[in-house]
């Protein structure tokens, strides 16, 4: 579709739909309870469609260029072990635009968190008896991403 474009100059542009331009305003705000229950309802086979929305959000916060469904088709190919690392890896990167854009501010341990939530929640996965912890440590792990998530989106 040709449009004519508002500025002064009159030159012609092509209007291209929101979904196709690539900026922050595309990224959601979460809710953490909504969040946790659809964790909790599909037993953390929602963190497979989270991954892959965190990998799309975070290519539009940051500006560079990410590729979800590598994230979604890799986390699917490795049981779920790749979201954990990619967990890890999306909370480094938040952490560090949280730091570009408050440089006065302590750098955030959040990723040091994720990586000994989902180190413990695997282990603890080994035995039947401490499933029921392991779901909530990988749980806590995903809202915290989340909640790091919005928390740029608040400061934008």
């Amino acid at each position: 579709m040709i449009e004519r474009a508002n500025d002064q100059s009159e030159e012609w542009s092509i209007a291209m739909p929101a979904s196709m331009t690539a900026s922050s305003s595309n990224v959601e705000r979460r809710d953490l309870i909504t969040l946790t229950l659809l964790l909790t309802v599909t037993l953390g086979l929602y963190s497979f469609y989270l991954v892959y929305l965190w990998a799309k959000d975070l290519g539009q916060l940051s500006g560079k260029e990410q590729n979800p469904g590598t994230v979604l088709l890799v986390s699917i190919l490795t049981l779920g072990i790749a979201a954990l690392v990619y967990e890890y890896l999306f909370a480094s990167e938040a952490a560090t635009l949280e730091q570009q854009r408050f440089p006065k501010q302590t750098p955030s341990p959040l990723p040091n968190w994720i990586l000994i939530l989902n180190c413990a929640s695997v282990l603890c996965s080994l035995t039947v008896v401490l499933m029921p912890l392991a779901m909530i440590l990988g749980l806590t792990a995903s809202v915290l991403v989340q909640a790091q998530f919005n928390r740029l989106l608040d400061a934008k």
